[in-house]
């Protein structure tokens, strides 16, 4: 993410926050799915994923626009 900042290429940010909330999921189906009830897993799990992905696609947005916001300065 830090070469499409200092870069200013939106494409590799969009390529790394994809990565890292992929990872993210990957990190928590490993950690807690052999310790928690199924249902209780998935519920806790999807909402915690709705709101990491909300999270990250609002920064990504507004990390997009400094860019437009700095070639035109």
């Amino acid at each position: 993410m830090a070469a499409g900042m200092r870069q200013q290429k939106p494409v590799l940010v969009n390529l790394a926050v994809g990565f890292i909330v992929a990872d993210i999921c990957a990190r928590y189906f490993d950690v807690f799915f052999s310790t928690m009830d199924r249902s209780l897993f998935f519920l806790l799990g999807g909402t915690c994923l709705m709101v990491i992905g909300a999270v990250a696609e609002k920064n990504r947005r507004r990390l997009l626009e400094s860019f437009s916001q700095m070639e035109v300065a």
